[in-house]
């Protein structure tokens, strides 16, 4: 971590250490940290990458804002559709959005959304 602190310090908007640091949190289950850095991300310097909207998800997630983290998975998912991003990449985003809907009680809408991933594989 102290690696990548010190590289933002230089370039605050550096891709790769801005994901490391976050993923370290995430993965330290320091969701309220990872999320802190990941809205000053989003809203300063990469609003455009759905990268960060879909690891801002797995904060709120974590902090089991399900609401919340079901719309920074759409919005990651919209911003990957306008820039022709990865099958993966989608199918990541909408199994995340449907993790959260289950969560949420819309259990109808999240079995809708993996059915519609495992047709379109076949």
């Amino acid at each position: 971590i102290v690696i990548y602190k010190d590289v933002l310090k230089l370039m605050p908007s550096h891709v790769q250490c801005l994901k490391g640091i976050v993923e370290i949190h995430l993965s330290n289950n320091k969701f309220a940290v990872a999320k802190k850095i990941l809205r000053a991300a989003v809203s300063t310097h990469h609003p455009g990458d759905y990268v960060f909207r879909k690891l801002l998800g797995d904060a709120l997630y974590g902090l089991e804002d399900f609401e919340a983290a079901s719309s920074a998975y759409s919005s990651g998912l919209h911003l990957l559709l306008q820039g022709n991003g990865q099958k993966d990449a989608e199918d990541d985003l909408q199994l995340a959005r449907a993790r959260c809907l289950q969560r949420q009680g819309d259990v109808e809408q999240a079995g809708i959304i993996v059915m519609t991933i495992l047709n379109r594989d076949q």
